[in-house]
């Protein structure tokens, strides 16, 4: 509650000494996990990130963003002589640039700690010169944009390594007990020697048992509904985000190499209720073009079968998908 109550100077200045406490050589995994979760706390409440993630002399090309969402846009910019893509906050009211300031705030302080292969690099936060305190996130741009768009261009491209990139990317995560919490298509941009990475931590969290413990820290939910694990749309159950419900959209990525899941079924709502009951996405026939081409076998529609499992705790951890 004492940390939660700065703001301004003090919460900027506590926050720029715990991440520079975050670079000292050899820190425990467990006292790391918990400074982070500090700073995103903090972060959260004031609205604000440890200063060195900002970044100057960015320029924004173009009049119009290159996409555009509920809360946010993606324009593209130059940052050190690169090409970069920097995710804005929209609010269109007063009333909603606090609330979007602290969760992209949070997003940043998660992302920021993160360094992989497979895990879109995190360049800074970058402030536009506008009343409205609206911020950037900066990342390197992707010619080849999502998983999705690539594939559609490029349908002979190698499937088999993009999944193994995006398995590789989650066991890190996990490894290091951290949730992505919204793993689709989109979320997966693919690098200029056609790897996969995985992007958009704003639904991320660290679910370490003993930070748990620790603080006051709760779990996020959210995703999107054709990739959720049936837990996650049960109103019975405690519906909080974790490694298996990662697990569980990993499959649905796999799947959605060919189609999105559910693709037959118009409605979210009717996909939910299917989902509970224990439905999956229908296998492709034997003949058709994701096992002809694209590289699904059987022994990978086990692997998602099993990743689907109803049963969280029968689910396979991310270490063992790449064994097998």
């Amino acid at each position: 509650k004492l940390l939660l109550s700065y703001r301004d100077e003090e919460a900027q200045s506590i926050l720029n000494l715990s991440q520079a406490l975050l670079y000292t050589p050899y820190i425990g995994s467990r006292l790391k996990n918990e400074l982070v979760v500090a700073i995103q706390r903090l972060s959260e409440k004031s609205a604000l990130c440890p200063e060195c993630f900002t970044l100057k002399d960015v320029v924004i090309e173009g009049e119009y963003p290159i996409s555009a969402g509920q809360f946010g846009e993606v324009w593209k910019g130059i940052f050190s002589r690169q090409s970069v893509s920097l995710k804005v906050v929209k609010a269109y009211r007063h009333s909603q640039i606090h609330g979007l300031l602290r969760a992209f705030s949070r997003e940043a302080v998660l992302w920021g700690q993160l360094s992989h292969e497979n895990v879109l690099p995190f360049y800074g936060v970058f402030a536009l010169g506008s009343a409205h305190k609206r911020i950037c996130l900066v990342s390197p741009w992707m010619d080849n944009g999502d998983i999705n768009n690539f594939l559609t261009e490029n349908p002979s491209a190698n499937r088999t390594l993009l999944i193994c990139d995006v398995a590789s990317g989650v066991g890190y995560l996990h490894q290091n007990n951290i949730i992505h919490g919204d793993l689709k298509g989109p979320n997966i941009l693919v690098t200029s020697a056609q790897r996969a990475c995985l992007a958009d931590f704003g639904l991320s969290t660290i679910r370490d048992p003993e930070v748990l413990r620790m603080t006051s820290s709760v779990g996020h939910t959210g995703g999107t509904v054709r990739w959720m694990a049936p837990e996650l749309l049960d109103p019975e159950h405690e519906r909080i985000n974790s490694k298996e419900s990662d697990i569980y959209a990993f499959a649905c990525v796999c799947y959605e190499e060919s189609q999105i899941p559910f693709y037959e079924i118009l409605r979210d709502e009717t996909v939910s209720l299917k989902v509970n009951k224990g439905y999956r996405p229908s296998r492709p026939v034997e003949d058709s073009p994701p096992f002809v081409e694209w590289g699904l076998t059987a022994l990978m529609w086990r692997l998602m079968e099993d990743c689907w499992n109803q049963e969280i705790s029968d689910r396979p951890h991310a270490r063992n998908i790449l064994r097998r």
